[in-house]
């Protein structure tokens, strides 16, 4: 059985990697909320843990904040896997009401 080789890309230099906006630094492409005022009006739920040592939630309340209408804030208590685990029924929930409301038809 013959075994593809992949090569692997190598990663671009600071200051030049493309996103939908035009060019820009590492750490601006990896912080979604530079570019949340780009991207509304498009309906934003925003589930966020409180207590988020992972995905910091000052930084996501304060995209939430910049974010135009529609969007939805629920917090969640705990950290960052609570809401696919101990808290799953409540961003569940929330995600199913803000998904019918906002995607179906």
């Amino acid at each position: 059985m013959a075994v593809a080789r992949v090569r692997l890309r190598e990663r671009p230099a600071f200051g030049t990697t493309k996103s939908p906006f035009g060019r820009c630094g590492r750490r601006a492409c990896d912080e979604p909320g530079a570019w949340i005022s780009r991207v509304s009006p498009t309906p934003l739920l925003l589930v966020v843990a409180l207590y988020d040592k992972v995905t910091v939630a000052d930084l996501a309340l304060a995209a939430y904040e910049r974010a135009l209408e529609p969007k939805k804030l629920v917090l969640i208590p705990g950290g960052h896997f609570d809401p696919y685990q101990d808290q799953f029924e409540l961003a569940q929930t929330a995600a199913t009401q803000w998904f019918s409301e906002h995607l179906l038809l």
